[in-house]
């Protein structure tokens, strides 16, 4: 699916700020199964994740030539953050497990994150718990703000970019990738409304599609359809399904008593 200045599926409300100044950033082009202007080349990143999307801010920052970067995802609420800090796995309560003096997109400017989220963030739409907060060298972060963290440094880098260099967002699930001569084909299954198979000629592909699915316990078989057993607790959907979890009073069955030894 590509739009104009947006290719995400309308996001939970809590979200949309978030989404739409991420999507400021891409350039976006007509026609998206078609090539190039002569002189270009596509870099199609395959997941839209941290690794895809920190590629992607990468190359717009680095690129002095003629290219287009494409990068598709088939999950939005996993883009820009992926399973670790996307919106459909994560909440306000998960934490990064490292201080907020720690984290950067850029090795050369270690105070980056820092001053984004001091001077820089759109708190519009963050709990009252952080929109006042300032953040220290030895601070917690909500996982969910490292998300927005990577969509404003995309959207940043695209605007700032080589005026030959363009950013386009996709929306569908990667099905094959094969190569045709000196490049790739990218075969790929639209989430748009108008749906469709389409092929991406690329001149590179970057695989970027995060972690496998988690390996089943021996136990699975035995439990999974259990109405309190979730086998991936970062799926899509699951912070719904935590949240419907109603508590439970334990009943503790009461332990027969040990008597003394006679010897």
């Amino acid at each position: 699916m590509e739009m104009q200045h947006t290719t995400m599926q309308d996001p939970p409300i809590q979200d949309r700020g978030t989404a739409a100044m991420a999507m400021q950033a891409s350039t976006m082009r007509q026609d998206p199964m078609g090539g190039v202007a002569s002189g270009t080349r596509r870099v199609t990143i395959v997941g839209a994740g941290f690794s895809g999307t920190l590629t992607a801010i990468r190359l717009l920052h680095f690129a002095d030539m003629p290219v287009e970067i494409c990068l598709i995802e088939r999950e939005e609420g996993y883009r820009y953050g992926g399973i670790a800090f996307g919106w459909a796995s994560t909440n306000w309560e998960h934490m990064l497990n490292i201080q907020a003096g720690r984290i950067t997109l850029r090795r050369e400017r270690p105070e980056d994150f820092l001053e984004w989220a001091n001077e820089e963030a759109d708190r519009s739409e963050w709990p009252q718990k952080w929109q006042y907060h300032t953040f220290g060298v030895a601070c917690v972060v909500p996982r969910r703000i490292f998300r927005q963290y990577l969509a404003e440094r995309l959207r940043d880098a695209a605007s700032d970019a080589h005026a030959e260099v363009s950013l386009r967002e996709l929306s569908g699930e990667v099905i094959d990738v094969h190569r045709r001569g000196e490049g790739y084909v990218v075969k790929y299954a639209d989430a748009g409304e108008q749906g469709g198979v389409h092929d991406l000629p690329s001149d590179q592909v970057v695989l970027a599609t995060g972690h496998l699915s988690p390996v089943q316990a021996p136990f699975y078989h035995r439990i999974k359809d259990y109405d309190r057993f979730l086998a991936d607790p970062y799926a899509p959907g699951a912070q719904d399904w935590f949240r419907g979890l109603v508590p439970r009073r334990a009943s503790l069955s009461r332990a027969p008593r040990c008597r003394p030894s006679t010897r």
